[in-house]
């Protein structure tokens, strides 16, 4: 037991540990994404390369 009053063992805290690590790094790949949405979105729609680069890429879907 690492905790008797609150009852935590080991393996309990190691889970914890693990799920906080694999949920920052979940954080931090989100991050990365949404930036890179927001970049192509600022290029795309923000200035008149990306909208020719925009209707060249996807205007003929």
């Amino acid at each position: 037991m690492v905790d008797d009053k609150l009852g935590l063992t080991e393996k309990l805290v190691d889970a914890l540990v693990q799920h906080k690590e694999s949920w920052a790094t979940a954080m931090k790949e989100n991050k990365k994404s949404v930036e890179l949405v927001r970049r192509e979105a600022n290029y795309y729609f923000g200035s008149t390369r990306g909208n020719l680069d925009f209707i060249r890429r996807f205007g003929g879907l």
